[in-house]
């Protein structure tokens, strides 16, 4: 703009007037640094770096070891985890990121290949119960009501916090959980009820999610086997579900058809199966 311009927005103002110019500087060096995995050498002066962060309250295991298993989580939920208020998570956050460890999605975080190098290379699936990962709880609250809005969502006559803490228990109900590579993969619980239509059937397989990014690599098979187990060993004879998206797949395992429900999404099958 003129100088007559500029004189008329300072308003008659006076003291110093600075001129700050601007120019791009390069690349951010972090873009590099986030995909250069380490050495040995290198996590151990890492794990030093981590082990100084740490020095006023320990913090840096938590986070990092909470976005491996969790990628992609809102902030807010994983703040509510790590029972942290999220202003001050994310600079946490922010920190672990200048060291090339993390990155920032648009919703959430994800290890760099950097960051994940610190964990080793994890390989297989594993499935076990809730209960013995307490920390997955409100995770799976918030996958719950993403999945099933109009059962958990404000309007919904569900309450996801509710039914997991339930689920984090020995007995019934009981839930598991699956991790594949290192990262939360998916979840199903052995429930008394399952549907107000047919209260007069127990035990069912229920709450059956895997996320979408671990789709297509037996985490389903694993978590339903695990179900199964569960409430064969538990002497039941046999084992209800009500899903239309796996209804092929569960006839397959020796699931058979039995009757149609009335839910919020419509008429779904209802199947059986044999336990003895």
């Amino acid at each position: 703009r003129s100088l007559s311009e500029l004189e008329a927005a300072l308003g008659g103002r006076t003291g110093d007037l600075w001129r700050v110019g601007v120019a791009y500087g390069g690349p951010d060096p972090r873009l590099a640094l986030r995909g250069t995995v380490p050495d040995g050498d290198e996590v151990a002066a890492i794990r030093k770096r981590l082990a100084s962060m740490d020095k006023r309250g320990a913090w840096t295991d938590r986070v990092l070891g909470a976005i491996r298993r969790h990628p992609g989580v809102p902030a807010r939920v994983m703040a509510e985890a790590l029972d942290v208020q999220k202003d001050k998570l994310k600079p946490r956050v922010r920190r672990l990121g200048d060291l090339g460890l993390t990155l920032s999605l648009e919703r959430g975080y994800r290890l760099s290949p950097r960051g994940a190098a610190l964990f080793g290379s994890p390989n297989g699936l594993d499935v076990a119960p809730l209960r013995e990962s307490p920390g997955d709880i409100p995770y799976v609250a918030h996958y719950y009501l993403e999945a099933w809005e109009a059962y958990y969502g404000p309007t919904g006559p569900g309450d996801a916090a509710a039914d997991v803490r339930a689920d984090a228990q020995d007995g019934l109900p009981m839930g598991f959980v699956a991790t594949r590579v290192g990262e939360f993969a998916g979840v199903a619980s052995l429930r008394a009820v399952s549907l107000p239509s047919h209260t007069q059937l127990s035990p069912w397989l229920a709450g059956l999610l895997v996320l979408e990014g671990h789709r297509g690599h037996g985490v389903s098979d694993a978590l339903v086997r695990a179900v199964e187990r569960c409430a064969r060993d538990q002497g039941f004879p046999r084992l209800f579900v009500a899903t239309a998206i796996d209804s092929r797949r569960m006839v397959e395992r020796g699931w058979r058809p039995m009757d149609t429900a009335p839910t919020l999404q419509g008429g779904v099958p209802v199947l059986a199966l044999s336990l003895t």
